[in-house]
């Protein structure tokens, strides 16, 4: 249950940033494909069932991550590239947190 309360957060960067703490469990500063999907599966799980777990839609989502926006190409991501990558695309954002169906969302910051 931890999970989805730190994803209950209507700001933007502050969820995004809790969830990549979250993901980043060897407290590395980065985090690789694996640990995107399973954090993926879990919240697909935790909010709307085990019947709502998409494996080939988590994986998807961490290869866009990892092609679009790993600036080292060296199989991590940072905070920052995690959150401009999700900050770019609000259904990369949804899938992490899946609150934002329930909020209109107005103030996406894109100049980074």
């Amino acid at each position: 249950m931890k999970a989805v309360a730190l994803t209950q957060t209507e700001d933007l960067d502050i969820g995004l940033s809790l969830v990549f703490f979250v993901c980043d469990d060897d407290h590395s500063k980065e985090i690789n494909a694996s640990r995107i999907i399973e954090f993926i599966e879990v919240i697909a799980e935790l909010h709307a069932g085990e019947t709502a777990v998409d494996t080939n839609r988590a994986k998807s989502i961490a290869m866009e991550i990892m092609n679009s926006c790993q600036k080292a190409k060296d199989g991590t991501v940072t905070e920052m590239e995690f959150i401009q990558c999700c900050k770019k695309d609000i259904d990369i954002a949804k899938a992490f947190l899946p609150q934002l169906e329930d909020f209109p969302v107005y103030d996406f910051d894109f100049g980074f």
